[in-house]
């Protein structure tokens, strides 16, 4: 699997309800990109942590819910570079997003 989650004819495959407020992807090696419309409906969706995704290079083309609280990145060492404070290209994407940690450093605002 290389995108998540799996679309037919641009649509997604899987719907998770919108009450979720925790959300991990772990281990995924050849993850690379995780899709906006995964994310649109999640409203009270607070945490996103993710661990072990090497390729994974883009979270989402667009901004997250209002609601999360907080981003946490280990072993991600694509995403890492991208998510780099003022330098990576995601860097305005997660901006505000109250508390981001990469590899164990929380990312000072």
């Amino acid at each position: 699997m290389d995108s998540f989650p799996e679309e037919e004819d641009g649509k997604a495959m899987l719907m998770l309800p919108t009450s979720l407020t925790i959300l991990g992807f772990f281990n995924f090696p050849n993850l690379e990109f995780l899709s906006w419309k995964f994310f649109q409906n999640l409203s009270a969706l607070e945490h996103i942590s993710v661990r072990k995704c090497p390729k994974l290079a883009s979270l989402s083309e667009k901004c997250f819910p209002p609601s999360l609280q907080r981003l946490d990145i280990y072993r991600c060492p694509v995403l890492k570079q991208n998510c780099e404070k003022d330098k990576g290209i995601m860097w305005s994407k997660i901006a505000n997003i109250p508390s981001v940690e990469i590899d164990f450093v929380e990312q000072q605002k």
